[in-house]
């Protein structure tokens, strides 16, 4: 009654969670080839392990049955029950058949495909992880980047703020000094302009002082007699 598929796996090779959780997944009634291709393990190998266990595989259904107990119904060991616990790929066998089943996503399929051991797989596997170790440098140096660009981007900003609030007690406070009677401080030019003002002055007998403010009607004086001063 049961479908001899391929020869299963040594005694001495250990069930992996993959396997056990596909003997789960006989236990609930599914079909071998649909417990296999949701775990990713190899149909064959899954056969000659349910027989170890003391199951049969019918061979037109693909399901299992367990002669051994009244209702012919399997059940998995406790340690195999755990085993399969430990399983990270998302189980793909669904009740209808009709419907389509849920696909794996990135992390499961890798995982999923590490419990495959068709070579096929195994190479794809490889070179899927090494493109996912490159991926991960490219992106990790873009995020860099980013983070990078995005700091410096707050930084001209924190100081373009800072430069906004200098101004505006900058003129707070020569709004301050001018109401408190305090001269402004002229920048080098014009105090160079000043002192020839007063040199003029003083030899215009005008009667003006060392320091303090010009008078305005002394800078106009000065201004008429030196238009392009």
């Amino acid at each position: 009654m049961t479908a001899a598929v391929a020869e299963g796996p040594t005694p001495q090779q250990p069930i992996t969670p993959a396997y056990a959780r596909a003997l789960l997944l006989l236990t609930q009634g599914h079909q071998a080839k649909d417990a296999a291709a949701a775990t990713g393990v190899a149909l064959g190998h899954l056969v000659a392990l349910a027989r170890q266990q003391g199951w049969e595989i019918h061979s037109t259904t693909q399901r299992a049955t367990d002669p051994n107990r009244e209702n012919f119904t399997p059940v998995l060991a406790p340690d195999l029950q755990a085993l399969a616990a430990q399983f990270i790929g998302r189980p793909r066998v669904v009740e209808d058949l009709d419907e389509p089943a849920e696909p794996y996503n990135a992390s499961e399929l890798l995982a999923a495909a590490a419990e495959c051991d068709d070579r096929q797989v195994q190479a794809a596997l490889d070179r899927a992880r090494k493109a996912m170790e490159k991926l991960h440098t490219l992106f990790t140096e873009a995020e860099e980047r980013r983070i990078a660009a995005a700091q410096l981007e707050a930084a001209k900003q924190t100081a373009a703020d800072r430069v906004a609030t200098l101004k505006l007690e900058l003129a707070a406070a020569e709004e301050k000094a001018k109401a408190l009677g305090v001269p402004k401080r002229t920048p080098s030019g014009d105090r160079e302009r000043d002192r020839a003002i007063r040199a003029w002055a003083k030899a215009q007998n005008l009667g003006i002082g060392d320091f303090g403010r010009i008078p305005g009607h002394i800078r106009d004086q000065y201004d008429a007699a030196h238009p392009t001063a």
